[in-house]
């Protein structure tokens, strides 16, 4: 009897190290087998490493050659799905690539745009690494018809700034980064915004998808002048709570902070003034509805200089009213 349970205990272990957990698909198996170097910690390149496999065995739709660890989890706009579906079925050439790290908690954040079945779509990639293997996969997918090209090149505009290196002097603490950040996110919730004043610059930008949301005057899109102006009208009145905010990145060398929070609207309100005028809220701006947003801040001397948030924009807007990011 002994031998039997034991033999019974060790195929046990060895179904839970060849299948892992619901969520990891069988045919991935081969992928978690091989030896790695135990404790050894990630630095940025070897992150990045891993975001350029990823994205490689995306466009191949073939996830099988990923280094997994043996209990990972992946999800698709906050959704949990089986890795190898969704995105992977369409995925076309990655026409951008914008990467961010943190080798001290062992992430990596791709922004990316790309066809997906031969139509643009922008994809947010958030990767944790543990010892060599991939432990966390959270995809944030938007699709949509056109203006490709124009997010595109906004996105390359701003890239220098927000992917340089700051002289010593302009550099911030880990953790006054994340206090700017968050106290953006307090202001969100207030209507006006109250609290300590949010610290952004005089020629602080911000843009969705790519595309600018501030600095656009003259055009269709036409918004308050900065940040700060933004803040002071009624633009962001309509969200009302930021909730599962989950800090991924935070690098002093370049001020960049990288979050991705649940964004609320409760569709309290049917107008909102704006550059002196009273705007009728859509039907879809009516409507409770939850956002997942990722956004990416560049503070510079304590400042806020850039906001990239994204992807934003499409059917994904109109999630379900407290829907889970699937990261709780």
């Amino acid at each position: 009897m002994m031998r039997v349970l034991l033999v019974l205990f060790v195929a046990l272990s060895l179904g839970l190290v060849i299948y892992g957990p619901p969520y990891a698909p069988k045919e991935l198996a081969s992928a978690t087998d091989s030896a790695v170097d135990a404790g050894t910690t990630c630095e940025r390149e070897c992150l990045i490493g891993f975001a350029d496999q990823y994205l490689n065995a995306l466009v191949k739709h073939d996830p099988r050659s990923l280094p997994l660890a043996a209990s990972y989890k992946f999800t698709e706009n906050g959704q949990q799905i089986k890795l190898g579906e969704g995105l992977w079925y369409g995925a076309g050439d990655i026409l951008y690539r914008q990467y961010i790290a943190d080798p001290s908690r062992e992430a990596v954040v791709v922004y990316s745009a790309l066809h997906e079945n031969d139509l643009p779509a922008l994809l947010l990639l958030r990767l944790k690494v543990a010892n060599k293997r991939i432990s966390e996969i959270e995809t944030v997918v938007v699709g949509f018809d056109d203006g490709f090209d124009a997010r595109v090149a906004a996105l390359n505009s701003t890239k220098t700034l927000v992917d340089s290196i700051l002289p010593e002097a302009e550099r911030s603490s880990r953790a006054k980064l994340e206090s700017v950040a968050t106290m953006y996110f307090d202001a969100m919730q207030t209507h006006p915004p109250s609290g300590p004043p949010v610290p952004f610059s005089s020629d602080c930008d911000r843009t969705e998808d790519g595309i600018h949301v501030t600095n656009s005057q003259g055009t269709s899109n036409d918004r308050p002048v900065g940040c700060a102006a933004e803040f002071a009208s009624q633009f962001l009145y309509p969200f009302t709570t930021v909730r599962n905010r989950r800090f991924f990145v935070t690098d002093p060398e370049r001020g960049q902070v990288f979050a991705i929070v649940m964004l609320d609207c409760a569709a309290k309100l049917t107008s909102i003034e704006y550059n002196g005028k009273t705007v009728e809220l859509s039907p879809t701006m009516r409507r409770p509805r939850t956002v997942i947003v990722p956004v990416l801040f560049k503070i510079i001397s304590g400042q806020i200089r850039e906001i990239q948030g994204f992807p934003l924009h499409g059917a994904f807007c109109n999630l379900p009213y407290k829907s889970s990011s699937g990261w709780q």
